[in-house]
């Protein structure tokens, strides 16, 4: 993890194989690259996907355009402005950059006013907490380049010493359609019961129902 030495609520965080996660409140700035503990430089060359994370409303010029080797952008539905500049309109056209997010927000608009590609964020479902076993198991909506979508069971377990972690990562492929005609409440029936309550108050999965299944049925 970064912190960013010119403004304290902005963090930088990265887990394998996971975008590289900007985290905070407000715009953020070039300046907000110069962190601590040191890095290099040019540290942000070295991350592909970047997710300007909820709380995070503007990404001031010069910012993003030091992300060289950007090939995915995932903007919060809290985003509301990117600031473009020479440098970033060709880095976002030379790398193809995908953009992904909420429909009907600014990431959508973001990707058609740069004739982007556009793909639905991601949508975390719940945390399932085994008490028993003090495992926990992160349950993700995820959809893929290539149309498809899935649920990912992230599961994280005790280790046999301190500090030791178990678990695995398991996705399992769903219909391409699933959400044609799927309300919040059919969709939780896929679920163990004590995981319903849950879903049901998932407000990105609601939006995401609706508005697929009402874009499905305009023809869009």
């Amino acid at each position: 993890m970064y912190f960013s030495n010119h403004n304290e609520a902005i963090t930088f965080s990265y887990t394998y194989g996971r975008p590289l996660e900007v985290e905070g409140k407000g715009a953020v700035c070039r300046d907000d690259l110069d962190v601590f503990p040191t890095a290099e430089q040019d540290w942000p060359a070295e991350y592909s996907a970047i997710h300007l994370t909820k709380g995070i409303t503007e990404a001031k010029a010069g910012f993003l355009d030091a992300f060289t080797g950007m090939e995915t952008l995932i903007l919060d539905r809290t985003v509301r402005r990117i600031a473009m500049t020479p440098a970033l309109a060709t880095l976002l056209r030379q790398n193809l950059v995908l953009i992904r997010g909420e429909y009907d927000t600014y990431a959508e608009e973001f990707a058609k006013n740069n004739k982007l590609n556009f793909l639905h964020a991601d949508i975390f479902l719940a945390l399932d907490r085994d008490e028993k076993h003090f495992e926990n198991t992160f349950i993700t909506l995820r959809f893929y380049e290539n149309g498809k979508a899935g649920i990912e069971y992230d599961v994280y377990s005790p280790g046999s010493s301190a500090g030791n972690n178990g678990g695995g990562t398991i996705a399992n492929e769903i219909p391409d359609d699933f959400y044609v005609g799927c309300t919040v409440e059919k969709f939780a029936d896929h679920f163990p019961a004590h995981l319903r309550d849950k879903l049901l108050k998932n407000e990105e999965l609601k939006r995401f129902l609706k508005t697929a299944n009402m874009r499905r049925n305009e023809g869009l």
